[in-house]
């Protein structure tokens, strides 16, 4: 139990440190080295995580695609902190909006998953609704 405990806090813990990274920076953008190194660093979480790696394999997605959603999420306004949380990175840190992504997100409707994602982490509605297309 202690040990699940630990894990879980260790875990947390590193994607605050990303989330300081890619969200700390009011200039960030994609190809700044920091950004780089925080996106890396994602990318080893996404492949070791004990509940995150069978999601990915599952649904064949690589660490690259995700690397690739989190820019789209940022792009489409959830790169924001709300309630200690950087939404663009604990959206795919984190099983629930990680498979909500998985699902819905395409060019047509990352507008409306990010905005689906802030009001997740505003703490508003549980579920996540499913976004119509048309917004880019």
């Amino acid at each position: 139990m202690l040990t699940r405990f630990l894990k879980s806090f260790l875990y947390t813990r590193e994607v605050y440190r990303i989330s300081r990274q890619l969200g700390g920076e009011p200039t960030l953008s994609f190809g700044d080295k920091t950004a780089e190194r925080a996106i890396e660093r994602m990318k080893q979480l996404w492949r070791t995580n004990e509940l995150l790696a069978p999601l990915l394999h599952r649904r064949s997605v690589s660490p690259e695609e995700l690397a690739e959603y989190f820019w789209r999420l940022e792009a489409n306004g959830a790169g924001q902190w709300i309630r200690g949380y950087y939404v663009s990175v604990a959206a795919l840190c984190f099983p629930v909006p990680l498979h909500y992504v998985l699902e819905h997100i395409s060019a047509k409707t990352a507008r409306a998953v990010a905005g689906a994602l802030v009001d997740y982490f505003e703490g508003g509605d549980p579920y996540l609704p499913i976004p119509t297309g048309g917004d880019a």
